[in-house]
């Protein structure tokens, strides 16, 4: 699934109208990332959409080869299931809208934790299954995927969690309306 979607992603978009349209759309969010992000900082899955908000160290990795965006020091192109980096390399690892699209979501923050230092921090952003748009969408509307046909697991917050201390993290907080952010310390 993984690069057979960066592959679809790559080709299907425009890369550069794409994330201009996304930034527009995911600021709120990214500004909301960025505020609590700090440190060495790891973005995994930012290639659709950049978080131009990130300041300092940042390293990019995805399974999509696209242009470095410019606040980033480095991009990697690689997979969430096996991250190449070594274990307490980074003080922050995000991971905006990423979730939804993995196979095996579990694998992927059991590989953000890893690369976590002791004490750092995870900070995601999901999409809210219960948020009355969505359940608008699903019932009313009938369609059984929200926004997109690549959309694998659309997980409720407290599924998220328990991946998360699955992993070892500890929940600091949450945050949503249509997206919620869990944000967790080791």
């Amino acid at each position: 699934m993984d690069k057979k979607y960066g592959k679809l992603m790559s080709e299907a978009f425009s890369h550069r109208d794409f994330v201009k349209k996304s930034q527009a759309e995911y600021g709120y969010r990214q500004r909301l990332i960025a505020k609590y992000a700090s440190g060495k900082i790891l973005d995994i899955g930012y290639a659709n959409i950049p978080n131009t908000y990130l300041q300092g160290d940042v390293t990019g990795i995805d399974i999509a080869e696209v242009p470095k965006p410019d606040n980033y020091s480095q991009v990697v192109v690689g997979s969430s299931y096996k991250l190449p980096f070594r274990a307490s390399t980074f003080d922050t690892v995000t991971c905006g809208e990423l979730l939804l699209h993995l196979d095996n979501p579990a694998l992927c923050i059991k590989e953000a934790a890893r690369v976590l230092k002791p004490g750092g921090r995870l900070i995601l952003t999901v999409i809210n299954p219960y948020y009355w748009n969505t359940i608008w969408t699903r019932v009313i509307l009938r369609e059984t995927k929200l926004f997109h046909a690549n959309h694998v697991s659309e997980l409720p917050f407290y599924i998220v969690e328990t991946l998360m201390r699955n992993a070892g993290l500890k929940p600091l907080f949450k945050r949503g309306t249509t997206i919620g952010i869990p944000l967790l310390s080791r």
